[in-house]
């Protein structure tokens, strides 16, 4: 598993804290996980993004205002939909989804999980070949079933994404043409590690310590 040091762009920054003074902003994406898509969409051609869980639409209106793509986005929560169509300005490349039937599978070059209900992510990804899929947060119930949706169709790595202000991280999964990479005995197996007494304690310490390392590097 690749773990990745974020250096977190003033811009980032700005827009993080612009939105998290809105109204129903208590779990909104951490920047950690805003500045891994805008590495991302910097990079790479992306044209179509679906997003799972979208809250108030945070991540939705920094992908929107960020890339000329058009993004697919799946919220339930009557406040939250309001609030989104309020922060988004109803952007014309947004498509609001608020029934979990209404997701269907379709060309996507990028998903971002936030929340969502886990049946529907399963069904959906089943149909789809996305490059990358990052996940707001850790969301181990998600990144098994995207696993299990992939599994033995394509090659799988994994990215750790972290913040070097001691901010919320997330995970990032890339998937390549061909089989390989992690398979669900691995993530059985990570998750049974994960659950015995002084393994985040252990993960913790290992994390400020590379911290600490890309710290005094800049």
């Amino acid at each position: 598993m690749k773990i990745s040091i974020l250096k977190i762009e003033d811009k980032v920054k700005e827009f993080y804290h612009k939105f998290h003074k809105k109204e129903g902003s208590d779990e909104i994406a951490a920047p950690a996980t805003l500045q891994k898509l805008l590495n991302i969409i910097r990079r790479e051609s992306v044209h179509s993004i679906l997003e799972f869980g979208a809250g108030i639409g945070t991540i939705t209106k920094f992908l929107l205002d960020n890339t000329s793509a058009h993004v697919t986005a799946y919220e339930h929560n009557p406040f939250c939909i309001q609030k989104m169509k309020e922060n988004t300005n109803n952007d014309p490349r947004l498509t609001l989804i608020t029934n979990p039937k209404e997701v269907v599978s379709g060309e996507y070059d990028l998903v971002v999980i936030d929340g969502g209900d886990i049946e529907t992510i399963g069904n959906v990804l089943q149909g789809i070949s996305p490059k990358h899929v990052v996940f707001e947060g850790y969301r181990w119930d998600a990144q098994r079933i995207v696993l299990n949706s992939v599994k033995g169709k394509r090659s799988i790595s994994y990215e750790k994404l972290v913040d070097p202000d001691g901010g919320k991280g997330g995970y990032v999964m890339h998937l390549g043409e061909g089989r390989g990479g992690y398979t669900s005995a691995r993530i059985s197996l990570f998750n049974e590690l994960r659950r015995k007494r002084g393994f985040y304690k252990l993960v913790r310490s290992s994390l400020k310590k590379l911290i600490r390392k890309h710290k005094k590097g800049n």
